[in-house]
């Protein structure tokens, strides 16, 4: 479960991302981790959107 809600995640993040053609990826890439059920199942998702494996913090 997220601390906070998918928009206000998504918006926040978007301040971070100075490079303009990558805010859709980053984008996408939350959409698909926020939605997963589970951390396992984030990790399994991120990993096969990347091609590889994913790291995470924590």
């Amino acid at each position: 479960m997220l601390g906070r809600c998918p928009f206000h995640l998504q918006q926040n993040t978007q301040e971070y991302v100075i490079v303009k053609h990558l805010k859709s990826k980053v984008a996408s890439d939350i959409m698909v981790i926020s939605n997963a059920d589970d951390r396992a199942a984030a990790r399994v998702r991120s990993s096969l959107r990347e091609g590889g494996e994913a790291e995470f913090a924590g």
